[in-house]
Parts: C-alpha cells; structure tokens; sequence
C-alpha cells in the first residue's frame, strides 16, 4: 500500500520539489546580479564625489542648509534683464562707502567697496579664504576645481623665482617649438584662429615643464589633461540649476563630468610608470633631479612622502594645469590682439626685443623687458581677465563658456553680457568678520569687489579710460619707482591676479611663459585683424 502510494505521488512531489528549487535559483541568481548592479553603481556613484583638501575644515548640515544673513542692501536686475555688469555699476554708484549684495552662485555675493580692499587683503586664509570660496562656486566636491592640496599651493608660493631659474631653458626651448608648430611658417598672409592656438601652445610648454619628456608629447596625455580642464569647467553652470539633493545625481550622470572621471583614470595610468621611474632613478645617488613641478612634489613633500603617490602627483599636475591652461593661453590672446588693434606698440616691442639681443630668456633678462611689461599690465587692466581671480569668466571657449548664469531662489534668472572679469578677489568668510563700518559677515558668507569700479572708477592713473600701453614703462622711469607697477605685482586697482596673501602664486611663472610667446611671435611675425575690431573682447574667435 506504501508503495503504492508512494509510486503514486513520489514523482508530483520530486516534481514540486525540483520547481521550487529552481525558483530558488532563479531568485537567488536575480538577487544577486541586482546587488551586483547596486553595488557596481554605488561604486560609480562614489567616484563622482570629490574628497575635498585636508585642510578645508568640515561642513557642518547647518553650513548646508542655511545661509548666512548680511546685513547689507540687496541690489537685484531689472525686470528682464541679464545684465550683471550693470547691476554691479548701479550697486556701486548707490553704495559706494558700504557692501551691498547680489544674487548668484553659491547664495548671494557681498560687494566690498573699494575703500574696504584693503582692509580685507591679508585677512588671514583661516578667516577668509579665495581657495574655499572657489571650490565652493565651481563645485568642487564634484568637479575637483581647486582641490589642491595647500603644499602645492605653498611650492609655487615659496620657491616660484628658484622654479623659473631652474625651467627657463625648458620654456625658452619649447616655445620655439610649439609657436611654429601652431601657427606655421606663414610665407604669405594667412588666417589664424589664434585663441586655439594660444591655449595649444600654454599646454605644450606647461605640460613640458610639469611632467617633461616624453610624457609631454604623448598625445593620449595632452587629450587627457585637456578634457579634464574643459569639461570640469564646462560642466559648472548646469551643476548650479541642482538643489542640495538632486545635485549628487546630477554629477553622477553629468557627461562632462564622467569624461572628467575617465579623463582623469586615463592621466594616472600614463604617469604611474613615468612616477615610477622617477621613484626608482632617485636611487641612485648620482642621478641629477629633472626639472619639472613632479621633482618640485617629490623634493617639497620628502618628510610626508605624499609626493611619492600616484594620486597626489595627478591632483597636483591637473589642479596647476587647470590654473594656467585657458588663463594664461587667454592672457596671450589678448596680447596679441591688443598689439593687432595698437600697431604703433608693435615696432617699439620689437626694438626693446633686438636691444636685448641674442640672449637667454632667463628670469634676469626677461625682467629688462620693461615696455613689453608695461603694455602686458594695460592689456591686463583693460582685459580684467587673465589668471582665473576673476569669477562670472568670459565666455571665451566651451570650459568657460556661459559662466555668468545664475537663477536665485527668488526666480530671477541673470547673467552677465560683458564678458570681462567683473566680480574679484572672491573669498569665503570662515569666521564671523566684522567690517570697518559695522558689517557683520557672519561665517558661509561670500564676498568679491567691483573690479570695473576698481580698476577704472578709482584708479590713480591720469586718464585711466585711456589705452596707453606704455604708461607703466614711463611711470617705473621716474627715480624710486623702478620696481614699481610691473605686471605681476598686485594692488586695490589692479586686481587681475587677486590681491594680498591669496594672491595668484603662479602669476611669476605664468607671466613668464607669456612674456616669452608674446616675444617669439613678435619677432618672428606680422600680424593683423582680419576683418573690423569686434566691439567686445573675447566675444567669439579673432582671427589673424
């Protein structure tokens, strides 16, 4: 009867058993490909997040989530306006003694008047801070903009003259190369689109001296170094149309910003066998050091050692590069183009050149070249753009394109329709600050000046609204002012590498390279606008 029963039912339940199992298998296969595909996404999702620098102090939720408060009058657009530039005119001309707020990116921004410039030039970076508030409007804990580390910064700050003695030959070497490389040989007139070729020519020589040969050359690391710069840029003003939350998402699908992270894999591989090399070549006591800024890590970094990791070095190669890639091929651009459109500048450059003779373009000769100084100053006071101190950038090229663009919280959508530089010395309050007329900057807040009210409104220059170009050249002339009013050098109306104790630590090196270009092109070309002078720089390409 057992087996009769058995023989009956033995193969249903076998039966049932077998599905069930399977359905068990199934599941559990399905299960865990989907907590594969969960992991593998936060995975990928992590790496959209920046760790910010070590020294940037936490933020706190309520840092997040609330803004601080300035007691200071809100100066808005005009119904269907865009015009950034006349918003900043009309606040500076209601208030000029006393800060008054706009609305743009991260929150609001207080203008400091220019009286207060100077006041607030050497607040110390705990209190506040160009770095942090730069991080904080680019969004760098998703597009790594500014994450370096404060002994990079440190290694420009402190050993910038002995950097350009020690790569002089490199830059003065490489601009003859990459110069006739970009622009050709010419024989007859030829157009040029000279703003790609500026930028070009800043990547080959910069990348020359950050990772030296044959790195610099390699095609893959050029692409690479380029894609990351433009598109962590590029990808800013669509980042700010995010609320605190759908941000992260945004980030993590953001193409430009997945061309970051890939970009920016591809950059470590390359240099981990050229890190690797140069680990091992330090062996050897004979071995003379190379001079490029990852032999300026490795040496500034010898207690720490974290100039001996991979990722240290990239952070420290992309963040200098992307400091000094568009700015200073822009700086060159505009020289040029101010020469193409004041002509009469253009033979007495040439003369100083051929005064100076067949020379090295050291530091000490490069220095003699005070009318070529000079006129680099005026373009730069002119231009108000050069070296990226300057936030609502020109929109020179697609990584800078479009950067004036903001919609506050209250609705209004503006931006700026002057592409020069015209909100700088952009910084962070790190610690409730108190100004000279009572204005209290509670900590969070962001702060910038007018620099169209700075360097024009209240310059000391006779005729300031007039492009003279030699004006400085004549000004250093006079007995006791010989070392005055050079390119580089920083003041309340001359805010084109900042200003202070966070002034630009790169803008010797950087005005170096430009001074040396700006000469081989000189030299070696005629040049002119094709076609009328555009009304606007930097509006679009020039061609030559």
């Amino acid at each position: 009867m057992v087996d009769s029963l058995f023989e009956h039912h033995g193969p249903q339940i076998y039966s049932q058993e077998t599905a069930k199992n399977q359905a068990l298998a199934v599941g559990f296969t399905l299960s865990s490909l989907l907590v594969t595909v969960l992991y593998m996404c936060i995975l990928d999702f992590a790496q959209s997040y920046v760790v910010p620098p070590k020294h940037f102090p936490k933020r706190g939720w309520g840092q997040v989530f609330f803004k601080p408060k300035v007691n200071a009058p809100l100066v808005e657009p005009k119904p269907g306006s865009k015009d950034f530039k006349e918003v900043l005119k009309r606040g500076s001309d209601e208030y000029p003694d006393k800060p008054y707020r706009i609305p743009h990116h991260p929150h609001e921004l207080v203008i400091v008047p220019f009286k207060m410039i100077d006041e607030i030039r050497n607040i110390p970076e705990s209190k506040l801070s160009f770095q942090q508030g730069s991080y904080d409007f680019f969004m760098g804990w998703h597009t790594g903009v500014t994450n370096h580390e404060r002994a990079v910064a440190n290694i420009l700050k402190t050993g910038v003259n002995r950097i350009i003695d020690v790569v002089y030959g490199v830059v003065q070497d490489e601009s003859y190369r990459t110069v006739l490389e970009n622009i050709g040989e010419c024989e007859d007139w030829t157009t040029v689109t000279l703003l790609p070729k500026t930028v070009s020519m800043i990547m080959a020589i910069s990348q020359r001296v950050f990772v030296g040969e044959p790195l610099c050359r390699d095609p893959e690391w050029l692409k690479a170094i380029m894609e990351v710069t433009q598109n962590a840029f590029g990808s800013v003003p669509s980042l700010w149309k995010y609320n605190t939350f759908t941000r992260p998402w945004a980030a993590w699908r953001h193409p430009a910003l997945r061309s970051v992270r890939t970009h920016r894999a591809k950059a470590k591989k390359l240099l981990a066998p050229v890190l690797e090399k140069r680990l091992k070549d330090m062996e050897d006591p004979n071995w003379e050091p190379t001079p490029d800024l990852m032999q300026f890590v490795l040496d500034a970094t010898k207690k720490t050692g974290e100039g001996r990791s991979l990722d240290y070095q990239v952070n420290a190669i992309i963040g200098t590069g992307r400091a000094a890639l568009f700015t200073t091929g822009l700086t060159i651009y505009q020289l040029v183009y101010d020469l193409a459109t004041h002509p009469e500048y253009i033979e007495p450059l040439r003369q100083e050149l051929m005064e100076l003779g067949d020379v090295p373009f050291n530091r000490a000769n490069v220095n003699k070249l005070t009318k070529l100084d000079s006129f680099i100053r005026e373009s730069q006071r002119w231009s108000k753009f050069m070296l990226g101190k300057h936030f609502l950038a020109p929109a020179t090229s697609p990584s800078l394109a479009h950067l004036c663009s903001y919609t506050h919280p209250n609705g209004n959508a503006f931006s700026s329709t002057n592409p020069n530089g015209i909100v700088g010395t952009f910084r962070k309050v790190l610690q409730d600050l108190t100004l000279s007329d009572g204005t209290l900057l509670p900590s969070g807040t962001y702060v910038g000046t007018n620099v169209q009210n700075s360097v024009f409104d209240n310059s000391a220059l006779a005729n300031p609204y007039e492009f003279d170009g030699f004006r400085f050249d004549r000004l250093r002339s006079e007995p006791g002012k010989e070392q005055m009013y050079q390119s580089v050098q920083t003041s309340a109306d001359h805010l084109v590498y900042g200003v202070g104790n966070q002034a630009c630590p790169g803008r010797y090196f950087a005005a170096h390279e430009a001074k040396v270009v700006t000469s081989r092109i000189l030299m070696n070309y005629d040049f002119k606008l094709k076609g009328e002078r555009g009304s606007i720089r930097f509006r679009g390409r020039v061609g030559l």
